[in-house]
């Protein structure tokens, strides 16, 4: 995901020159279209002829510069085939058959450069001009922002198509309010935008690129397909917005996207398309992440300094054999280490600005493809402190109470929903809460504003979710715990015994799930006997396990000069295992008989257990 891309400045751009001699950064791309050179010299020619057209031609100038790189990605295949053979991509075994069947082979490519139409680029170029002209904000949107958040005629790989016209047609109601009201900021223009898009199903399975009349068609794919929509249905309205990401969470494989719009005066605000308006917390902003960059038609840039999360800077120093190299900056996780930013070093030191905090660090080189760490992991902590995890502090005893294996439940719980009713069938349902995010490994407690009594309450799990929660209480507007007679799907898988009653025995290492056939909407609730108010829900979701068994014996391996080191082998107590650890080290835990690792790395600190 993270790409190293340098912007062309605009300034440098420079016009058709007369004579029919073009700039050398024109002349490079029309080499490279071949026979498609005529397509794009009819584009520059067209805003040649007439002196004020001298905007379009530089927006022409800028859009055909930076195609290079750009390109559709197509299935020959219809696209409804495409969306159903991937709709239950991970649940089919045999995914050649599942192709096979839809009649979907190998996507095409087709680089923009040799295939793109003059008819098409003049097109969206007039109607970017056009809406942007229209616009009630027009004047706080200076040129380069123009070329890079509203210009451009694609977003990714997505097969072309006349999007802007689609778009301003289905939000034409919008643009006429707009236009009668002039004293609309564009974070308002695009909160209303945002709100009137279709609510999308996240999905985890690859989709394919995916343009504006798929992402409304067909509303389910990942964070980046969310983006795209957001950026179709808003630049077509000359609203400037854009995509942000980072590239990878701690201790991750996985990043994330979301939307970022230009409000003036240099200045972006972020949100989540088609989810949360600008100014609302999202993932992106909640969650904690080592750097943040911004997906432009040109480059790719670090806005990190945007983020208050990412407003750190690090000196550390590296080894003096690569005192002057280039040295990438790993988010030094225990499952996965990604690169997140590159600098040049200077007199063995590193320095790394603008970086998330409370995030296990290590400095790196690139040496035929694999990253060697070349100097000692470290922490960033809230406090600006650099903790310098240099492993010589000695040792400390430490009890363990938590093994940290990976909790891979808790996405089961996110779209789930608590109901009341007054009917036991539920016929007369109201939804009290949505579980929008992925949970913590932890209770989580929620505010109910309906002030409606029910005498019936229920979780009802997502599809395909096998009903999975651990513990669910209800709190009447007194504070007081409900109590009541358990109901809900009957059975557990392959008769485990993880029947919806757990739900309600007050351990969090029990939980329901239900039986084979009937995880779809699985769900688990309380007959009350007597109508009452729903105040506050706490819930927690299905957990790993994670306590030390007695008389099983332990490895724990410490991160030392780069490479996980053997510390020793420690058999457990009760449940718990006493070690003595080195301090100021990253520290994992294997148990030996399940063959499984922690999750994540853990630290000592004042005596007691930190995972990182």
């Amino acid at each position: 995901m993270l790409r190293y891309i340098f912007a062309i400045a605009l300034a440098t751009i420079l016009s058709c020159c007369s004579g029919g001699r073009y700039s050398a950064e024109i002349e490079y791309v029309l080499e490279l279209a071949g026979d498609n050179r005529t397509e794009l010299e009819t584009v520059l020619n067209h805003y040649s002829t007439n002196k004020d057209d001298s905007m379009k031609l530089r927006a022409a100038e800028f859009l055909i510069i930076n195609m290079p790189g750009k390109y559709t990605e197509e299935y020959d295949a219809p696209w409804e085939d495409v969306a159903a053979a991937l709709y239950r991509w991970y649940d089919i075994k045999d995914k050649d058959s599942l192709l096979h069947s839809h009649g979907i082979g190998k996507p095409h490519i087709k680089e923009d450069v040799k295939h793109i139409s003059a008819k098409y680029l003049i097109d969206n170029i007039d109607r970017s001009f056009d809406s942007w002209d229209k616009a009630p904000w027009k004047e706080q949107i200076d040129f380069e922002t123009f070329c890079e958040e509203i210009l451009p005629y694609r977003i990714g790989h997505e097969p072309l198509e006349n999007w802007r016209q689609k778009a301003t047609m289905t939000f034409s109601d919008l643009q006429k309010f707009f236009d009668t009201n002039p004293d609309i900021t564009i974070a308002e223009a695009c909160s209303m935008v945002n709100r009137l898009l279709p609510r999308f199903t996240w999905v985890t399975y690859p989709v394919p690129p995916m343009n504006y009349s798929m992402c409304m068609a067909t509303p389910r794919g990942t964070c980046d397909e969310m983006c795209a929509l957001a950026m179709f249905a808003m630049r077509a309205l000359a609203i400037p917005v854009t995509r942000d990401f980072t590239p990878a969470w701690p201790n991750s494989t996985g990043g994330h996207a979301w939307n970022s719009v230009y409000i003036g005066d240099g200045k972006h605000t972020s949100f989540m398309g088609t989810e949360y308006a600008p100014g609302e917390e999202h993932l992106g902003t909640r969650l904690k992440k080592a750097k943040v960059y911004r997906d432009d038609f040109a480059s790719t840039t670090d806005v990190s300094d945007e983020y208050n999360d990412c407003r750190y800077s690090a000196s550390v120093p590296v080894d003096k054999s690569y005192g002057n190299s280039e040295i990438h900056l790993l988010s030094a996780g225990k499952r996965a280490t990604t690169s997140v930013a590159i600098t040049n070093a200077e007199n063995d030191t590193a320095r790394f600005r603008n970086i998330g905090k409370d995030i296990l660090y290590a400095p790196a080189v690139l040496i035929n493809g694999q990253y060697n760490i070349v100097g000692h992991p470290f922490m960033m902590e809230a406090s600006g402190r650099i903790n310098v995890l240099s492993g010589n502090n000695g040792y400390e005893l430490l009890e363990i109470k938590d093994i940290g294996f990976e909790q891979s439940m808790l996405f089961r719980m996110q779209g789930g929903v608590f109901e009341g009713a007054d009917n036991a069938d539920f016929s007369d349902r109201k939804v009290l809460y949505t579980i929008t995010d992925i949970p913590t490994a932890a209770f989580s407690r929620v505010r109910i504003p309906d002030c409606n009594k029910y005498r019936y309450v229920r979780y009802v799990a997502p599809n395909g979710a096998n009903g999975n929660v651990a513990e669910i209480m209800f709190y009447d507007d007194a504070g007081h715990k409900l109590s009541g007679q358990c109901i809900g799907t009957a059975g557990s898988w392959y008769n485990s015994g993880s029947t919806c009653d757990k739900v309600f025995d007050g351990d969090v290492y029990t939980a329901f799930d239900a039986p084979q056939g009937y995880g779809d909407y699985a769900w688990a609730g309380l007959d009350l006997g007597h109508k009452s108010t729903i105040a506050e829900i706490s819930y927690h979701p299905r957990i790993e396990d994670c306590r030390p068994v007695e008389g099983r014996t332990y490895e724990i391996f410490g991160l030392i000069n780069g490479s996980h080191e053997l510390i020793g082998r420690f058999k457990a107590h009760g449940q718990s295992i006493e070690a003595s650890l080195p301090g100021n080290t990253p520290l994992y835990i294997r148990d030996t008989v399940r063959d499984m690792e922690s999750y994540r790395y853990f630290i000592i600190r004042n005596g007691k257990q930190i995972w990182l």
